[in-house]
């Protein structure tokens, strides 16, 4: 209702410097009856605090992934990706957890197909035999990871124990990398380009370091021939494509020969 009872709306009353008042009004005989504001009660949210409980170590089946930050960005200062300071997903440095330089860590990793647990190097053919032999294709593929820690294997380190050398032996540091596939995922991307750019810095970094390095194609599937594969080897003829599995033990001994020819010199 308006104190100036020209103005029947509220806008019009208000425009004319009217008082528009909230309530209730009887038509018949006429009587206007206040309304009356009651304020509410607000009573706060009160949170309850949930119970943190970590999942059982016990469950982990062993994976890890390429050392680097996480895909997305972490609480580590929002760092994400390789890391192209150190590179450590392309080097033989050990894992470091002092300093702590976080990207030299190999993170944990729930794999559904988590492939076997890597064997440190030693004589015991015996269970080498029966690691592969138990092996079995399955997942996508990341070369990189495989190679990177093969070096690290070769030179010691982390998880490996350092391989006890002769100082008066002459020893040649080799490193096989076998792959039914080209690469389609490694910790960042699923992306081959870029999966084999990070695998070629670790192809450059071993053969810097003086390790023979033979690459082996099992193709299949009539994947291309692998050009990373091509330059990855140490030399054109440390390359082996290879068109059926059954070729794979004619060619290791082929290898194997060729690492056991002795030379005589003066």
């Amino acid at each position: 209702m308006c104190s100036n009872p020209t103005y029947t709306s509220k806008s019009q009353c208000q425009n004319h410097s009217a008082t528009w008042l909230a309530g209730v009004w009887t038509s018949n005989p006429g009587s206007w009856t206040p309304a009356t504001w009651t304020p509410a009660t607000f009573t706060a949210y009160v949170w309850t605090p949930g119970t943190w409980t970590p999942a059982a170590h016990n469950t982990w089946n062993g994976c890890v992934v390429d050392r680097g930050y996480p895909a997305s960005p972490s609480t580590l200062g929002g760092l994400s990706g390789p890391d192209t300071t150190y590179n450590f997903d392309t080097t033989s440095d050990p894992p470091d957890p002092v300093t702590p330089r976080y990207s030299s860590l190999y993170a944990a990793e729930q794999y559904g197909s988590c492939p076997q647990g890597v064997k440190p190097l030693s004589y015991d053919w015996t269970g080498m035999n029966t690691l592969v032999n138990n092996m079995s294709p399955a997942g996508n593929t990341n070369q990189g990871i495989g190679l990177q820690i093969g070096w690290l294997s070769l030179v010691g380190g982390g998880p490996f124990p350092v391989v006890p050398k002769d100082p008066l032996y002459q020893y040649t540091d080799v490193i096989i990398l076998l792959t039914d596939g080209l690469n389609t995922q490694n910790r960042w991307s699923t992306t081959q380009s870029d999966i084999d750019d990070r695998e070629a810095m670790t192809c450059a970094n071993i053969k810097a370091a003086n390790v023979d390095l033979y690459t082996i194609q099992v193709n299949t599937g009539g994947d291309p021939t692998s050009t990373l594969l091509q330059n990855c080897a140490s030399s054109t003829d440390k390359f082996y494509l290879l068109t059926s599995a059954d070729q794979m033990t004619a060619t290791f001994n082929t290898i194997g020969t060729n690492l056991t020819k002795l030379r005589v010199a003066q």
